[in-house]
């Protein structure tokens, strides 16, 4: 594998080293007389510690490995932005998550079948998995966590309880993560770094600022590298694994889109297509914050023992994903697996800052949200982000989701030993019990998954 010398030409460009990227690239080179081209806007993985200490990955946002992306303000948010941190770097997203490694179940392919035809029936798409799977297994390590805090420990002894008394289907669970003996792994060190693949080259601190066609046929890349700009020819396909963010954008800046849209930027339309950009939805997260003993308070500073404990063991907080437990909950109403709880031994709105009161937080997600939104383009420029509006709450029905949700984190609460563990409820607080109080604390408060959009899907 060779990194920043590369041809004018290849049988495949993969623009995006993400996670899918990475796994395209590395299955496409399996065949030897294939050359495959991987481009990464962002650099590599040297010399950063905190992308191998699990904990830390919080402070990764906003870091020069992140995209800054930030939504549109929304007054459905009660006026606020959100933050939409997306990696630029090899290995993308995996780079900076929070490392949850969680397997689908039928239920989430029955809506894809009614979309796609029989190819994506759940009889067609669970073989599909087991061979996908088998084959992840074998690069990508998964481990149990070596670290569960105090307060994730109470949580998986009451949630049982809790389900048993309030007759609630689900249960609760250690999640499994994406980690190599305690250190995140990434995407790139999974499925490339370690691989001797001599017909794959890898453009880092690439950016691809429009796709090139002949005729109808996508053909070419036009990239700009290390100052200069460039065309690099595809001879079968160009694969765009950029995320629901980034590879839209790079389809209408080529022409693919709705074209009234991008007539207004100056953009020739090669392809009609309005969906492009559409449809995008997002986890919204509502937390639910207890108070917790100042004696279990999760650190925001490492002591030296800490940094011993990880240093020659990988164990220790530093080894906390922060979102240690969870699990997904059937409520009445509205339908499997409505609910998924994160559980963190933190305050979830301060955490990591200095003055961040000891706390817990099982935040409330709704897993399939009713709102959608779309990604669309501020210009007819690579570097100017896109406009990025989810439209967050825009159907009712998601508030009403999140305030079952919210009365089922607090019953859960108030079952032992979690009931002792805890304290005071400091969000949305005890005294917010009818629907209108829970909704205004809900459009106020309300953040996307585990503080990042990495769970961002989109057309």
């Amino acid at each position: 594998m060779t990194k920043e010398d590369f041809r004018s030409d290849y049988d495949f460009i993969i623009v995006g080293a993400g996670t899918a990227g990475c796994l395209v690239a590395r299955q496409l080179s399996s065949v030897p007389s294939l050359r495959v081209l991987l481009i990464e806007a962002g650099g590599g993985l040297e010399h950063r510690e905190a992308i191998k200490r699990p904990a830390e990955y919080l402070s990764l946002q906003g870091s020069d490995i992140d995209w800054h992306y930030s939504t549109e303000t929304s007054s459905d948010l009660s006026g606020r932005r959100m933050i939409c941190p997306r990696g630029r770097v090899l290995g993308g997203c995996s780079a900076m998550n929070a490392m949850i490694f969680h397997e689908g179940v039928p239920d989430d392919y029955r809506s894809w079948r009614e979309s796609g035809g029989d190819p994506w029936s759940v009889t067609a798409m669970e073989s599909s998995r087991k061979e996908l799977l088998n084959g992840v297994r074998s690069m990508l390590s998964i481990e149990r966590p070596s670290h569960v805090s105090a307060a994730c420990e109470a949580f998986m002894q009451a949630t049982p309880i809790a389900c048993r008394e309030h007759q609630i289907a689900g249960a609760p669970e250690v999640y499994l993560r994406t980690t190599k003996g305690g250190e995140r792994q990434t995407a790139w060190e999974a499925f490339l770094g370690n691989a001797k693949r001599r017909n794959v080259s890898v453009a880092t601190n690439a950016v691809v600022e429009k796709i090139e066609f002949s005729r109808r046929c996508a053909s070419h890349v036009r990239l700009r590298h290390r100052g200069t700009s460039q065309t690099v020819m595809a001879r079968r396909a160009i694969v765009l694994s950029g995320g629901s963010i980034a590879s839209p954008q790079l389809l209408m800046l080529s022409g693919i889109g709705k074209r009234e849209d991008l007539m207004f930027h100056g953009i020739d339309c090669r392809l009609e297509l309005p969906a492009v950009g559409s449809k995008l939805r997002d986890h919204l997260a509502f937390p639910v914050i207890f108070e917790i003993p100042e004696r279990y308070r999760f650190p925001t500073r490492w002591s030296m023992r800490d940094l011993v404990r990880w240093s020659h063991l990988q164990q220790g907080p530093i080894g906390s994903n922060l979102a240690e437990v969870g699990g997904f909950f059937d409520l009445p109403e509205f339908g499997r697996r409505s609910i998924q709880l994160h559980v963190t031994p933190t305050h979830y709105l301060r955490h990591p800052a200095a003055d961040a009161p000891a706390a817990m937080t099982l935040a409330v997600t709704q897993t399939q949200p009713n709102s959608s939104g779309s990604v669309s383009l501020r210009s007819n420029r690579i570097d100017d982000p896109p406009l990025i509006d989810p439209r967050y709450l825009g159907d009712h029905e998601d508030v009403r989701t999140l305030s079952a949700g919210i009365e089922w984190a607090r019953k859960i609460a108030a079952t032992e030993p979690l009931a002792s563990f805890v304290g005071s409820e400091l969000l949305p607080g005890s005294k917010r019990h009818t629907d209108s109080h829970l909704e205004r604390a809900i459009r106020r408060f309300a953040m996307t998954a585990l503080s990042s959009r990495r769970h961002l899907l989109a057309r």
